[in-house]
Formats: structure tokens, C-alpha cells, sequence
């Protein structure tokens, strides 16, 4: 089977497109004809730092799955345009074979790589610390179809730099600077403030004195929680450049996946590249940490830059998102990730796997709404011989922590309600009921786990309903509030006091024809306007967004889906519980 394909190698963001590639080297068959390579790097290294990695970082061509063949790599220190072979390199650096890789008998400086199954291999180029600044190798590199004549490939690679360079063929160098050399290079960046709905003008100016590739970046800055790929919603345009640079943006406008332009300087001038950034009215009050880097060393950190930190001005606050949890019926636990967006409040494609095992339990019971940062009090669960176990949210890596034992005796209630801060203490709080309807709420205390103090006896009563769902503060009046469905299918809703001695006031009635649900959730603010949301599960597995108003009269606005039993494999169908 024939196959057009590029592979690109060492992070390569953009893959090129191949075209009809020629050479001069024999081919092995009509498909072998078609193979070459592209992005081979010129390489500027440090003393005693990484080494150079010679390979091309694309691979291109018509061809079989499994391409066979052989890059030949000839290194010298001398420019390979003809004369006498030496093979000799500058003092203070080194070649050396990689898997693969091996020095071709009686040629020094001559490398035969295997090249099979579209994967390129070469030798590395490696400095010692005392190497002088300035020091060249040149390398030139030619790649033959397997049966193509090896021994004409090496002199081709010998004088690379003497013929036009084609998909089969090239000469490039690795040049060592110093660190006072590469300083020499400045980069002065000017990034002032951006107001939502207009727009603002940013420069970078550089003194480059080796050609470079200047990278301008973008990220949430310190404090500043994660971009998701909806954010910040900032575009890029008006690029305009003096110097001898060419520069290309990248992902059309504002965002941290990787630069966002990139230029080439080919030789040493004054350069200055400006672009024009547009924020939308109703973008948020980021602060955005912006970075121009001049990349004189390829892979070596300290390469010269210019970093600020600039602000949108806006009126509307930056706020956390939020995650929704829920278990199958299988017992694994997955999270959805809050867009911000009440149109569609998750991200239907993405989805993660939480844990497994959790069937072993009767009650789930999230503590308080958990953020896209993973802040939030946690989740306690009961097995059935009635003990109560904590799981502590992982900040670093994202899903719980390890379970840890609370206590037993906790199968005395046959409802665990996650309240958020009912006491206006600033710790949340676990409510309990018991079979007889009456309600109970335990304080949570501050320690490396989550702990609780003794039980407050609130009111009788609660055996008229079959959901109790905290739901952080809906009412917009800093209390955390709770919702509760009847037998009949009306929803109530308590909206909390933060006094412990009496922490719910008279219950409202919100509306009838809830009992078409079978699970309640409220994750938190799901729509960016600072107003806690519920999540309803009706019986074919649709969840329905219902978003917060802020008013206790009617606190939640007419439904919208959040998420289809079709979405995500089918998944959110065999949810049984929501969190």
C-alpha cells in the first residue's frame, strides 16, 4: 500500500506538507523514490551544555507503511564544499553514535543511521565546557532508499555544501556561543495595558547580533488560575516588522498551548516587531504574563528575553470553573470539566476518569463545589458496614488523594448531604439524616485531613423528602443554601443563615414536576456570572443545567442540556450518582 504522510520529530508544532521529493541516489523501487526529509536545524550550542541532535525533525514522502533506508551524516570541521576529507572536528567537540548509528570503517566522521518505519536517527554532537566561542562543525546529511549506492552518498555528504540542497539533501552547522557572546543579544519588550472592547499596540525591540528565532508567548499570570480553550479570547493582528525578520503568528490570537508569533532574524541588525491585541467587551480582568524570547541556543535555557505583565481592564472579575463528578454503574468515578458557558457548560469531547471501585459504596457525597483547580473541601463516602471515609482532592495531579478513615456507625442515617459552610465558619460542613427525619450537621474542622466536631441537632421533619442537595449559595447572599425534592416531585429550597443555631431559614417553594430526576448535583458556578448552578439527571440519563439566578423567590432559570446519554460513549447514561 502507497501512502502520503509527513512525520514530524522533537515537538514540532506544524507538520509540513511533502511534495515530490528527487535525489540523486539510486532508488530501491518506485515507493522508495518518493522518500525525503525536511527541518533539518542549524544548531547553536552551549559550552559544556545539551548536545546537538542531528536528526531532521520531519519525514516526508509517497511511500510504505515501513520505509527502510539510511541517512549518511559526514561532520567536519571545515566547510564541506570539496578538497581533501578530513573528518576532523573543532577541539572541544565530539561526535558520538546513537542507537542505530555507527561510524562508517576507514571514513572518519562519517555516520551510517538506519532508517526504518518513518523514525530518524543521527549522531549527536556533544561541547566541551572550555570549547571556543565560535567553533563550527558542519555536517552534511543525505538519505538513501534501502539497495540506493551508500559509497556516492557519501561524497555527497562530504560536499553537501556545494550542491543545491533538496529533500534528500543538506549541509548545516553547529556553532558554539558563549555566555557573554549570546548576552550581547537584547530584548526589550513594551506591553501596556489592554482595555475589553478595544485594542493596544505592543512592541518588541532587539539588538540581534546572531540570527535567532525570537518566540512571543502568552500565559495566565501568577495567582491567575489556567486558560481553558475558550480563553482569554484575545487576537492578534497588525503584525508589522523593521529589521531583517519574517514573523508568522500562530493559533489566531492569545493563548498558552505555545508561542503565539514567531520570528526569524537571519542576520544581525536592529529589529522591532509590534502587533496589535483586541479583547472583546466582554473579555475578563486577566493579568497575562507575556514573554519574548530570542532563541539563539536552541535547547539551553537562559537565551536573552523580556517578560511583563500587563492587565485587561475589565470590569468582570476572572472566576474559578468548576468540575461536576459522577459515578456509573460500574463503579468508576469521572469529572467534567465547567466551560464557563451556559450555552454549553461542558466540553461534550472531554471527559476523565476520577477512579475506580467506588460500587463498594452506599453514599457520595461532595463537600462543598470543586474548582478547575482542584480547591475545594473534598468527598466522604460510607461503605456498607457504615464507615465513613474522606477523600482529600490532589492539587498536583488532579482526581482524590487516598482514601482515609473517618469513623464507623455512620449506616444510623440514611442521607450524607455535602452542605458547603452552613455555620459561616469557612469550613464545610456534612449533613446527616436519620430514618426518623430528623437532621443533623456536622462542623468541619481545619487539619491535614477533613475532621468534623460533634453533631448539632437541627430539626425533625426531613423524612418528606427523597433528594437533599447542597447547593453552595444560590440566593447571592454569601450563605450556603440546600434544595430539597417531596415524595410528590416539588422542589423546596432552605436558604441558609450561617448561624449554626438555626442555619436554615422557612422553606420556599421553588416548583412542582422534579420527580423526574434521578439525581440532583450542585457543582458550583457552571456559567461564569458568579451565580451557583443545579444539575438535574432526568431517567434517560439527559442532564439539564439549571442556571442560578441569585433571587430566592425564583432562583433557577428555565433548563438547558448540559449533557446527552450519547455524549462520551455513552457514559453519562449509566450514571448513577451525580456529585
Amino acid at each position: 500500500m502507497r501512502m502520503r504522510r509527513t512525520v514530524a520529530f522533537g515537538g514540532s508544532v506544524a507538520l509540513l506538507a511533502a511534495g515530490v521529493l528527487t535525489g540523486q541516489a539510486a532508488a530501491a523501487g518506485p515507493a522508495a523514490a518518493e522518500m525525503g526529509f525536511d527541518r533539518l536545524e542549524n544548531w547553536t550550542v552551549r559550552p559544556g551544555g545539551k548536545a546537538a541532535d542531528l536528526k531532521p525533525l520531519g519525514l516526508t514522502g509517497d511511500g510504505p507503511d515501513t520505509p527502510k533506508g539510511t541517512f549518511v551524516y559526514a561532520l567536519s570541521a571545515k566547510p564541506l564544499t570539496g578538497g581533501a576529507w578530513s573528518g576532523g572536528l573543532p577541539a572541544g567537540m565530539t561526535a558520538e553514535a546513537v542507537r542505530g548509528c555507527s561510524p562508517k570503517a576507514g571514513v572518519p566522521g562519517v555516520f551510517l543511521c538506519d532508517y526504518r518505519g518513518w523514525e530518524a536517527r543521527a549522531p549527536r554532537v556533544r561541547t566541551a565546557a572550555g570549547a571556543a566561542d565560535g567553533a563550527t562543525v558542519h555536517f552534511g546529511v543525505v538519505l538513501v532508499p534501502e539497495g540506493g549506492n551508500l559509497e556516492r552518498a557519501v561524497r555527497q555528504a562530504q560536499t553537501a555544501a556545494a550542491r543545491p540542497e533538496d529533500a534528500r539533501h543538506a549541509a548545516r552547522t553547529v556553532t558554539v556561543k558563549t555566555a557573554e557572546h549570546v548576552a550581547r543579544n537584547v530584548v526589550d519588550l513594551n506591553a501596556p495595558v489592554l482595555k475589553a472592547g478595544g485594542s493596544v499596540r505592543h512592541t518588541v525591540k532587539m539588538n540581534v547580533v546572531d540570527p535567532a528565532e525570537l518566540e512571543i508567548s502568552f500565559a495566565p499570570a501568577k495567582g491567575q488560575r489556567p486558560w481553558d480553550g475558550r480563553e482569554p479570547g484575545i487576537g492578534i493582528g497588525a503584525l508589522d516588522v523593521t529589521g531583517p525578520a519574517k514573523c508568522v503568528t500562530y493559533h489566531g490570537g492569545v493563548t498558552a498551548y505555545g508561542p503565539s508569533i514567531v520570528c526569524k532574524v537571519n542576520q544581525p541588525d536592529k529589529v522591532t516587531v509590534s502587533y496589535r491585541l483586541t479583547a472583546p467587551k466582554d473579555a475578563a480582568a486577566w493579568k497575562i504574563r507575556e514573554t519574548a524570547t530570542l532563541r539563539v541556543w536552541n535547547a539551553e535555557p537562559g537565551n536573552p528575553s523580556a517578560a511583563a505583565t500587563f492587565a485587561v481592564d475589565s470590569t468582570r472579575p476572572v472566576r474559578d470553573r468548576h468540575r461536576m463528578f459522577a459515578r456509573g454503574k460500574d463503579g468508576r468515578l469521572w469529572e467534567h470539566r465547567g466551560t464557563g458557558d451556559a450555552a454549553e457548560p461542558f466540553d461534550r469531547k472531554l471527559m476523565g476518569l476520577v477512579g475506580e471501585g467506588f460500587g463498594q459504596y452506599d453514599r457520595l457525597a461532595s463537600l462543598s463545589p470543586v474548582t478547575g483547580r482542584y480547591r475545594g473541601a473534598g468527598m466522604v463516602t460510607r461503605d456498607r458496614s457504615g464507615v465513613l471515609w474522606f477523600h482529600g482532592l490532589d492539587r498536583r495531579e488532579g482526581g482524590f488523594l487516598p482514601r482515609t478513615r473517618v469513623s464507623g456507625g455512620w449506616n444510623a442515617y440514611d442521607m450524607l448531604v455535602g452542605a458547603s459552610d452552613v455555620t459561616g465558619d469557612r469550613t464545610a460542613d456534612l449533613l446527616a439524616r436519620d430514618p426518623e427525619g430528623n437532621l443533623y450537621v456536622y462542623e468541619g474542622r481545619h487539619g491535614v485531613t477533613w475532621q468534623f466536631g460533634d453533631r448539632t441537632t437541627l430539626d425533625g421533619g426531613w423524612e418528606r423528602y427523597d433528594r437533599i442537595v447542597g447547593v453552595s449559595d444560590v440566593t447571592g447572599d454569601g450563605n450556603a443554601d440546600v434544595v430539597a425534592r417531596d415524595r410528590a416531585g416539588v422542589l423546596w429550597l432552605r436558604a441558609g443563615t450561617g448561624d449554626l443555631t438555626d442555619p436554615f431559614r422557612p422553606r420556599t417553594r421553588i416548583g412542582a414536576g422534579w420527580g423526574v430526576y434521578r439525581s440532583l448535583s450542585g457543582p458550583g458556578d457552571l456559567t461564569d456570572d458568579g451565580r451557583a448552578d443545579l444539575l438535574a439527571q432526568d431517567k434517560a440519563g439527559v442532564v439539564w443545567l439549571y442556571r442560578g439566578t441569585g433571587k430566592a423567590g425564583a432562583p433557577f432559570a428555565p433548563p438547558v442540556k448540559a449533557l446527552l446519554p450519547t455524549d462520551n460513549a455513552g457514559a453519562v447514561k449509566g450514571y448513577d450518582t451525580l456529585l
